[in-house]
């Protein structure tokens, strides 16, 4: 499931101070999006620093259909790339760019532009996110944004491409991947599948239809109880998943000696099938 944006209504999620924050370049991010419309300029994603929002680096789709990379630093002229390839209405594409000491590149589809823009400013800190918008809901986004992810590291031309195949993103670089979002929440807020970070619904962002070449099949590796807690039991998220009458929700888990995430003996299984209520 993706989440539907909607310009005119002002949607967008956003997170401040969440995210587990970046202080030295580089810096590479994704994100997936379906424009309904491009008649306008569209503010995607904006990583930046909480309090000192004009400290960021963001994606924005221009209404000629190119997309921007910024690089924006308080009381100087931002730097960008942009790509020579355009995103046309109505489908699909995975946006990437790396921000390195010197230069930033944009990517679409998992091709760069080839030219990337040298820059020579310094490193900020980098600790909030908004999906849909700059900031403050300044320039919407108008169509479906979905998995959006970012690291302290500078991905290469293989791994843009490898994730705009559909790569799971925990395979690229996971040592160095402090945000995940995959849009997969039923409405209401979204999550920071990384840091179990709650982002704030503004204005009641919708639902749509994921990616088709995105699966939505997880596993993952819990090392404490505060883990679990912080990914599954957050009262302001009514839920992750939706099942329906024929689905199965299997969960598996291993044991470990000595730990309060001892929930299931080694190999168990528990498969709940549908339809549930509730």
């Amino acid at each position: 499931m993706a989440r539907q944006f909607t310009k005119s209504s002002g949607m967008y999620l956003e997170s401040e101070g969440g995210m587990t924050a970046i202080s030295a370049w580089p810096v590479s991010f994704v994100i997936w999006y379906y424009p309904d419309d491009i008649s306008s300029n569209q503010n995607i994603f904006r990583v930046y620093e909480n309090g000192t929002a004009a400290n960021a680096l963001t994606f924005q789709l221009r209404s000629s259909g190119v997309l921007r990379a910024n690089l924006m630093v308080s009381g100087a002229s931002t730097v960008n790339d942009q790509t020579s390839s355009r995103h046309t209405a109505g489908s699909w594409a995975c946006y990437g760019a790396r921000f390195t000491s010197s230069e930033v590149e944009v990517y679409m589809n998992g091709s760069g532009t080839g030219s990337a823009t040298s820059h020579s400013a310094s490193a900020d800190t980098w600790d909030s996110v908004v999906i849909g918008a700059t900031e403050s809901g300044a320039t919407e986004a108008d169509g479906r944004l979905a998995r959006a992810c970012v690291w302290s590291v500078e991905l290469s031309d293989t791994d843009f491409s490898s994730l705009a195949d559909g790569c799971d993103p925990r395979l690229i670089k996971p040592e160095s991947l402090h945000f995940w979002w995959e849009g997969h929440e039923v409405s209401g807020n979204g999550l920071d599948w990384k840091g179990g970070v709650v982002l704030t619904d503004n204005n009641s962002v919708g639902d749509a239809d994921h990616p088709p070449n995105l699966s939505m099949s997880y596993s993952r590796q819990f090392v404490s109880s505060p883990e679990i807690w912080a990914i599954y039991q957050s009262s302001s998220i009514s839920k992750l998943i939706e099942l329906t009458a024929g689905d199965t929700l299997a969960v598996f888990g291993k044991h470990r000696s000595g730990s309060s995430a001892n929930f299931l003996a080694d190999g168990s299984r528990i498969t709940i099938t549908g339809p549930l209520g509730g």
